[in-house]
């Protein structure tokens, strides 16, 4: 490994001139790394899945956790110069597990820092990153003991800055967690709850959102938060009293419906994603009122985090800049199932059931050979373009979809969509055409598309009309999003539909 990280990659005799994919593989996982951190998206940081790995390898391998924890003794010991004694009965859980959990060598947060220290340190670099830009919010964030709602978790994971899943089904997927507290931030700031207010949360979870909540309505405030589940619902009770938030009202229910006992609300903020605006938020929401809500405004999972102010009785409006952002879905009434198709392996199109794909054409895209179409357009890391995914979905006129893609398929460059806008892509029959990037060097790279298909080079031309369309436009980032009760007003052919919400979004 120690060879293959530091070998260069432009002689004959590298080790790597013989696997000229890992050193582009590596180069675009460092892309995609550096992107999620700039945008506090990351869920596991280098170390931690490197140790996955190892910890796999090991248990496949057959490794005792006695020679683990000395494998992991003996690498600390070498890469970070602790002098480790062997202990007596290193052989028992409790031994390898403190051992272990030892090692740290973040210069932030080192596993001795206080929980007051951990707390002014996140805080603090919210602010710097701008997901915190108001004093009610900083003190909030200043306040709120964390660790009384994570239990059983070191300091150092309840104070990072990724998502911290706390409940799965059983098969892995994720029911419920504590959202990225960057992510929590935003939403606070675009809630904008004041001192008085009356405000509904639907998904309590770990009750660090209520929590929060409660610290920004107070004096005189109303906080009520529900939870689906009654376990959920319990702990998030318990945590907000041991924390001495006991005003919190922690209701277990399904959150679509709301809770009529204590309506109208100021504000009502949504920490899942909901495929609809309900109707008993319409009807909670005062007049004058901000709902929050992370909304997936197309059956392929693309999400946006949308501030909607009332501005009528069956209109909202949502002007400011939404968030991009990925929630655990809402169950309950209104849980909503997306829908794909397996391209390969490792590759799936998320789509759309309303648009009628050919789902066995499109099963056969990536037989197709391979064809790029580039735009002389250049973007960077820090241009306002995180939008794009929904101005193409607005703008296009072939279905919308968005590519889910594994490890395998982008190392062996089966498909390589761009790190940004998760995948998006536009098709028709069983052809497909993606977001690209290509490198220009100094953190720019120009735009294009890259098709798979019978008619590759109609939809990759498709695609770039489009990017030029856009790009001539002023690469407009700034939605206007309009939600009308549903059956208020006539249809209109750009409407997204919904049981009880009728969305139109232009830029």
């Amino acid at each position: 490994m120690q060879r293959l990280i530091t070998a260069a990659d432009d002689t004959a005799e590298s080790p790597l001139a013989v696997t000229p994919q890992w050193p582009k593989a590596h180069e675009q996982a460092g892309a995609e790394l550096g992107f999620l951190d700039r945008h506090s998206a990351l869920t596991r940081n280098l170390r931690e899945v490197l140790t996955h790995h190892l910890l796999f390898l090991f248990n496949r391998l057959g490794i005792s956790a006695a020679d683990t924890w000395l494998l992991a003794t003996a690498a600390v010991t070498v890469t970070f110069h602790h002098p480790f004694d062997t202990p007596s009965g290193y052989q028992t859980a409790t031994k390898i597990d403190s051992r272990v959990n030892a090692v740290n060598t973040s210069p932030t947060a080192p596993a001795t820092s206080s929980a007051a220290t951990l707390r002014e340190q996140l805080a603090s670099t919210l602010e710097q990153r701008d997901h915190i830009r108001s004093a009610p919010i900083a003190h909030a964030f200043r306040t709120v003991p964390r660790e009384q709602f994570l239990p059983g978790l070191d300091l150092d994971t309840v104070y990072t800055r990724r998502q911290i899943v706390t409940k799965r089904d059983p098969s892995g997927a994720a029911l419920s967690s504590a959202s990225s507290p960057s992510l929590v931030a935003d939403m606070l700031e675009q809630l904008a709850p004041q001192p008085g207010h009356r405000v509904l949360e639907i998904g309590a979870a770990t009750g660090i959102n209520a929590a929060l909540l409660a610290e920004l309505t107070s004096p005189g405030g109303t906080v009520v938060t529900i939870e689906l589940d009654q376990d959920l619902a319990d702990g998030a009770r318990a945590s907000l009293g041991h924390a001495g938030y006991d005003t919190v009202a922690v209701v277990c229910g399904d959150g679509a419906l709301g809770d009529p006992d204590h309506a109208p609300y100021d504000r009502i903020i949504v920490t899942a994603g909901a495929w609809d605006i309900a109707a008993a938020w319409w009807e909670q929401l005062a007049d004058h009122g901000r709902i929050v809500v992370p909304l997936r405004v197309h059956e392929s999972g693309l999400t946006r985090c949308f501030a909607f102010d009332r501005t009528g009785p069956h209109q909202l409006v949502s002007t400011t800049t939404p968030l991009v952002c990925g929630f655990v879905p809402m169950r309950g009434s209104t849980e909503h199932t997306d829908h794909h198709v397996r391209l390969d392996t490792d590759v799936v199109l998320k789509l759309d059931a309303t648009d009628q794909p050919d789902r066995a054409a499109l099963a056969k895209a990536l037989s197709h050979p391979r064809l790029e179409r580039w735009t002389g357009i250049q973007v960077s890391d820090a241009d306002p373009i995180g939008h794009l995914d929904l101005w193409l979905l607005v703008h296009a006129n072939t279905p919308f979809g968005r590519l889910g893609v594994g490890d395998t398929a982008r190392t062996n460059g089966l498909v390589t969509p761009a790190y940004r806008w998760a995948g998006a892509a536009i098709y028709h029959g069983g052809t497909i055409a993606y977001l690209a990037f290509q490198d220009t060097g100094d953190g720019h790279h120009e735009l294009g598309a890259i098709a798979h298909g019978p008619d590759a080079n109609t939809l990759a031309t498709d695609l770039t009309n489009l990017l030029d369309q856009w790009n001539t436009a002023g690469r407009p980032n700034q939605p206007t999003v309009t939600g009308h009760r549903a059956g208020t007003r006539p249809a209109r052919h750009d409407d997204i539909s919904r049981f009880d919400t009728t969305l139109t979004i232009t830029f």
